[in-house]
């Protein structure tokens, strides 16, 4: 959607500065081809020998106007709703580029124009020759206005368009969200049936404790504080699902000490668990002893959470941060949600891993 996007603007530029070249373009080629007689402004004529020049420095005026409006001073102006500002600024534009043009012009018609062909233009022009530059101005200072304001409109109906875009898309990728936890817990709840009715119990538990950890990560953990008891109930199935992954090693010892705890006391959801989850991670090895401790106790208001593991030093030579939120990521949410409220320790010394974290929940 962005990459359209992006390529969609590109386009638009692209067109855009085609159409503007060819538009300035057109009309010095249009004057220099013509056959006729024209005069512009009742000045000069395409017919005058120095008239390219006069050409020249009146596009470079028309186009200084025109482009200092639609993209320096009315973006300025208006856009902060300054609405009487922007108008006189873009009359005070209008007349001091008008100005330098008849100042060229008079220049011209009295140093390259003999002096009798510059009283007879004189003559022959009259108030023209004071008014012209104004006139022609007046209509680039009317198309400057017209362009901006169509430019915005086209550019604001296509935001709207885009966000109507994506507005549909987010409604159908949070139908979808709400569509594949439905058809995955149907289909957990289906396997936990067959495997009681086959009797493989541990099976039928472990599917169970799969279940109940995706609904919390999935809904539970949605809000900013939840109940310390279900953050430890998460951290209990977390355990007996990896406990059933390393059931085949006598080497293992886990330990999960919870005391003096009120299970009413709100704590942010997934915070404490990425510590847990780094602990099995760099922790548990299959062949050699391993040992997991963890405690877990309240004081009033504030959260003691202590983890002591070993070291396998094969996982812990692995940067890997695909499962759990990664130590980096809960360190930094800490610090945003526990900013001034909390103690974290962790200390690696003689192949032993230990993290102690305090949290004053009452912020």
């Amino acid at each position: 959607m962005g990459n359209q996007i992006h390529i969609n603007t590109r386009k638009i530029l692209v067109i855009e500065i085609i159409f503007h070249l060819l538009f300035w373009f057109s009309i010095p080629v249009f004057l220099t081809l013509t056959q006729y007689n024209i005069s512009i402004g009742g000045v000069f004529h395409t017919q005058d020998e120095f008239y390219n020049i006069t050409l020249i420095y009146g596009a470079v005026c028309n186009a200084s106007l025109f482009y200092l409006l639609v993209f320096v001073v009315l973006p300025h102006y208006f856009k902060q709703n300054k609405y009487l500002p922007g108008i006189l600024a873009s009359l005070s534009l209008y007349i001091l580029i008008s100005v330098i043009e008849f100042i060229l012009d008079y220049i011209v018609l009295t140093s390259i124009y003999s002096p009798t062909d510059s009283e007879m233009i004189f003559s022959s022009s009259g108030m023209f020759l004071y008014i012209s530059n104004f006139m022609i101005n007046l209509l680039f200072l009317i198309i400057a206005f017209a362009y901006r304001f169509t430019k915005d409109w086209f550019k604001s109906e296509r935001i709207n368009h885009q966000l109507k875009e994506e507005k549909l898309l987010s409604e159908l990728q949070f139908l979808r969200s709400q569509i594949n936890p439905h058809f995955l817990f149907n289909t957990l709840n289906n396997l936990f049936g067959m495997a009681r009715q086959a009797k493989a119990i541990p099976v039928a538990d472990g599917i169970a404790k799969l279940s109940n950890m995706m609904r919390y990560m999935l809904y539970d953990s949605g809000v900013d504080e939840v109940s310390i008891e279900k953050e430890i109930k998460y951290i209990h199935d977390f355990i007996d699902l990896q406990k059933l992954r390393i059931k085949s090693s006598n080497n293992i010892n886990i330990d999960f000490q919870i005391s003096n705890y009120s299970p009413k006391l709100k704590i942010a959801p997934l915070i404490l668990i990425p510590f847990v989850e780094n602990a099995f991670k760099h922790g548990v090895s299959l062949q050699n002893k391993s040992e997991i401790m963890i405690e877990l106790k309240t004081i009033g208001n504030k959260v003691d959470f202590n983890i002591r593991n070993t070291i396998n030093k094969l996982h812990l030579n692995r940067n890997n941060e695909s499962s759990g939120f990664g130590l980096k990521n809960v360190q930094k949410r800490l610090k945003i949600i526990y900013p001034n409220n909390h103690q974290l320790k962790i200390n690696m010394e003689d192949n032993i891993y230990t993290v102690s974290l305090i949290l004053d929940t009452h912020t």
